[in-house]
Formats: C-alpha cells, structure tokens, sequence
C-alpha cells in the first residue's frame, strides 16, 4: 500500500482525485484498526496531518469554525471558551482514553458514519453544518443530512471533509453517555441536548440521540411537544415516554433494545435536569 503525505488542501484533493481507491488517513484510530482487521480495502493512503490549516479553531461573525483535524483533546482544552457548546466538550471528554483523545480527529469521527460516534451526537444538538471540498467545488451540508446509514453518509470519493461549523448560540447544551463501563466504551445509548428557555418555556429545543437506530437521529416529536409546553415535570414525565416511543434501537451484544429504551428516558430526565441548573 503507498502513503502519501501531503502539506496543503490543494495536494490533498489533486492526490484524491487521481489516486483511485485512496482514503484519507489523519489520526487513523478508527482507519488502522480497519486495517488490522482486513476490513480496509484501498490501494493508497493520503496523510493529511501535515495541513496545519485543518487543525485550527476559529470564531467568525456568526459562527465557529471548527477544522476537520481537531483533536478530541484540543476539543476539550479549548471549548472553555464556548458555553454554548458545553455538550460538543463533554463528548470530547468521554472520546476513549488520553491517547486515543490526542489523536483522533473530529472529522475522522463524522466520516466513519457510527450512529454512535460521540461527537457526532453533540454536534447535531448544536445544530452543526460540514464543509465538504473536493478538486471541483466546495458545498456545505447540514450534519443531519450527512449520515444515510450504519459507517454510510453522503461524502463522495473525490471530496474531504474540511471543518465543522456551529452557528453562534446564546442557550445551553449538555451530553450524556451510558456504556458498558464507566470510561473507554462505546455507548450503548448517548443524547445531548440543546435548548433556549424563556419565562418557563423552551424556544428552540434539540434532542440528539446515538445508537438507537441505523443513524444517529433527532427526536422530533418529542421537540414537538416540549415547544409546545411549559417546563414543568409534567412535561418531562411525557417527554420521557415519548422519547422511547420514538427511537428504533436493536438487540446487539452491548444492550438490548427494550434496555436502550430505558436508558433514553432516564438520560432525558438527567440533561433536562442539567438545563435548569
């Protein structure tokens, strides 16, 4: 297999869109173990950790600009400064252990597509756009339109994923994960939540939800009803109900799904308590 190792975007995408069945490799946590696992089928590989471009978190006019090259741990230092994006550093925070956090990228964790992937969970509470950039053009997809099913979203072969882009809010977010242990797991159940309150209602509400259906998902209907009403326990009573009526999780060797059902109530009870702190 040939590596190649590239120091700028415009060597990235001319190697990707000469060099058939290449991948792009950076912190490669998720890639090498696909490899090691003969479930990686391509004749090359293009390191893009030299474009230092990639790797910088940056605040525009209405937004923050997040590079693909990210790591977890930068995530973790630097969000501090973003209270509204408490939940994207919380999920940081659970992202394995501090090795595995120092290498791998944000962007690496949204293009493997895993309806568990924790940053991805946080991301779409945020209400998070991708910027994709190929030889050709350079278009933006909002997050929930990227993932069509199980490791499976829309990029295409010729394209890299370049940033993150999170539109500056003023309301509150928070993540919670539920694993088979309390750290380096994959989550059998994850949500995370965004929301702006005002005099008791809720005025914009997304709820987030991981490894309880084919792709990470928004709860709609449960949205739906807590807009329309006071936050109060009674609504979260409903809210909790209907949160489990609306997933679609499985049976699997982690959890079954009667258990994640469960799990996703009892994870919105907690961050609807967290937003009233």
């Amino acid at each position: 297999m040939d590596v190649f190792s590239v120091s700028s975007l415009e060597e990235a995408v001319s190697l990707l869109n000469t060099k058939k069945n290449a991948a792009i490799v950076a912190g490669g946590t998720d890639l090498l173990v696909k490899k090691v696992r003969n479930k990686l089928s391509v004749d090359s590989l293009i390191d893009i950790c030299g474009i230092s471009m990639l790797k910088e978190i940056s605040n525009e006019v209405d937004c923050i600009r997040i590079g693909a090259l990210t790591t977890f741990a930068t995530l973790e230092r630097e969000l501090d400064a973003h209270p509204f994006c408490a939940a994207l550093r919380q999920a940081a925070c659970e992202m394995g252990a501090p090795q595995i956090r120092n290498r791998a990228t944000i962007g690496g964790n949204i293009v493997t597509g895993s309806p568990a992937g924790d940053g991805i969970i946080a991301l779409l509470a945020l209400d998070a756009k991708i910027e994709l950039i190929s030889e050709s053009e350079k278009r933006t997809v909002p997050l929930y339109d990227f993932f069509t099913g199980p490791g499976k979203t829309v990029i295409r072969p010729d394209e890299i994923l370049t940033a993150l882009i999170i539109p500056n809010q003023s309301g509150k977010s928070c993540f919670y994960k539920v694993g088979k242990r309390n750290a380096l797991a994959v989550a059998v159940l994850s949500e995370a939540i965004y929301a702006e309150i005002r005099e008791g209602k809720f005025e914009t509400i997304r709820i987030t939800v991981g490894s309880a259906a084919p792709t990470p998902i928004r709860a709609f209907r449960t949205e739906k009803f807590l807009l329309a009403n006071r936050f109060n326990d009674e609504a979260v009573h409903e809210s909790i109900r209907l949160i489990r009526d609306e997933i679609s999780p499985i049976d699997d060797v982690r959890a079954t799904a009667a258990y994640r059902r469960e799990v996703a109530g009892n994870i919105l009870r907690v961050l609807l308590q967290q937003l009233e702190k």
